[in-house]
């Protein structure tokens, strides 16, 4: 993917997704999506529209690379 995350739908017990503006998954890590995050007139664990992007990692469309894993 390049530049076109523009929503996150993490499920699972204690996960969590992490967007990062590179290719490899290193280096700053956005703030986590978790599996229970919850916005107002979406499903838990979802995150859509440029805003809610935004809010967690810091600009819409820019993640490079996503990460989910176990919650830190």
């Amino acid at each position: 993917m390049s530049d076109m995350v523009s929503s996150v739908k993490v499920e699972g017990t204690n996960c969590c997704a992490y967007g990062y503006n590179n290719t490899n998954c290193t280096g700053t890590k956005g703030n986590p999506i978790r599996a229970n995050t919850s916005l107002t007139g979406l499903p838990m664990g979802v995150v859509s529209t440029a805003t809610g992007i935004e809010t967690f990692w810091g600009c819409n469309d820019c993640a490079q690379c996503v990460s989910v894993k176990q919650c830190d």
